[in-house]
């Protein structure tokens, strides 16, 4: 706390720059967001958290697209993927919040995949940013909450009831979208 207290400025970058690295890595990173509520409680923490997330996710996303999104592209003339990147292109937000908004989707893999797509980078940007931030702030209140790294009790239970939850939703809006996106594809065959 003295440390975080002597560098005000420093202690948040170096936190920032160092979840980026776990998310470009794909690493676990709630304990990030856990030390970052315990740190500097639920919304600082929740927003520092939320810089990280995005600073990764961006490298993550820039990375992919440039190695392997230029090349893959010019590879696959596929009316499914023609279909899947003009839904990117003219929904690619609503796509990425969800994502975003629901624990279900790894964030690290995700990113990747991401990169792969015809959604625009700017988009993607504040689209992570601000669907990311609630979960962010939820997380670090926890971590807030507990005061240490290790969540037992009533807050695991709760944690895997919303996870549950999100799982299902998630399940049932794919479905139901994928079932359009099916029917649009035949109508056009």
């Amino acid at each position: 706390s003295r440390l975080l207290e002597a560098y005000p400025v420093v202690g948040p970058a170096f936190f920032i720059a160092l979840y980026g690295v776990a998310v470009l890595t794909a690493l676990p990173t709630i304990p990030f967001n856990l030390a970052a509520g315990f740190l500097w409680g639920p919304i600082s923490g929740g927003v520092l958290s939320a810089l990280g997330t995005t600073l990764g996710s961006v490298g993550a996303f820039l990375m992919t697209r440039s190695f392997f999104g230029r090349p893959l592209a010019g590879r696959f003339d596929n009316k499914l993927i023609a279909e899947i990147q003009d839904e990117f292109r003219t929904k690619g937000w609503k796509i990425v919040a969800f994502m975003r908004l629901n624990p279900v989707f790894p964030t690290g893999p995700l990113n990747y995949i991401l990169g792969l797509t015809s959604i625009g980078t700017l988009t993607y940007i504040w689209v992570t940013f601000a669907f990311l931030l609630p979960s962010s702030i939820l997380v670090a209140y926890i971590g807030h909450s507990v005061g240490s790294f290790a969540v037992t009790g009533d807050v695991a239970s709760a944690l895997k009831m919303l996870l549950t939850v999100s799982a299902a939703g998630t399940l049932l809006v794919g479905l139901v979208y994928g079932a359009r996106f099916l029917k649009r594809v035949r109508r056009k065959n």
